[in-house]
């Protein structure tokens, strides 16, 4: 249930999830947890790269560790657009190949999501991670890696907040930049 502890616990730990190819709207794994709900060792895949996000919360996640991760394709690796008390919390995870972010934080009118993320490496994402309306970020030792110099390795949209430390941006043309302008 929306809005509730009915999640308390939830845990998906040693699966691998394919998509298959052709499936535009396609998720992953729409996931919900909290207290000491978790995601381990779990690999997500979209054969062709197509699909609306890998991992999806956007619903109430009041906590959640999630580590040992890896998702391949999709529009947005990891979507963190829940409304209300989220604090998510992200550990040696991999992402590539996503076709607008590797991972986005905070949706429309939703400045309560919270996300803290370590040992994060991204490849071929047009952005790395963006933070949007009020969402808040942080983000530590981690590699954002890109081909494409035109883009940014963290983009701060509508009020999104975020501490960054020791993270490498090669390829991209900005490490930061707020409401579309490098600073």
């Amino acid at each position: 249930k929306e809005g509730s502890n009915v999640n308390n616990g939830n845990v998906i730990e040693n699966v691998t999830i394919d998509t298959g190819g052709g499936n535009p709207g396609a998720v992953g794994l729409a996931w919900s947890g909290s207290n000491y709900g978790g995601i381990r060792n779990l690999a997500i895949r979209s054969a062709d790269g197509s699909g609306k996000a890998g991992l999806l919360m956007d619903r109430r996640n009041a906590t959640g560790y999630i580590h040992d991760l890896l998702i391949d394709g999709f529009d947005t690796g990891i979507e963190l657009t829940a409304k209300s008390e989220t604090s998510v919390t992200l550990e040696y995870v991999t992402l590539s190949r996503q076709r607008k972010a590797a991972i986005r934080v905070g949706g429309e009118d939703s400045g309560t999501n919270s996300l803290s993320a370590r040992k994060i490496l991204t490849r071929e994402a047009p952005v790395g991670l963006m933070v949007d309306h009020a969402a808040q970020a942080v983000l530590l030792d981690s590699r954002l890696a890109s081909s494409d110099d035109s883009a940014a390795a963290m983009a701060l949209e509508t009020e999104g907040q975020l501490y960054a430390r020791n993270v490498e941006t090669p390829g991209y043309g900005a490490a930061v930049t707020r409401d579309g302008k490098a600073g």
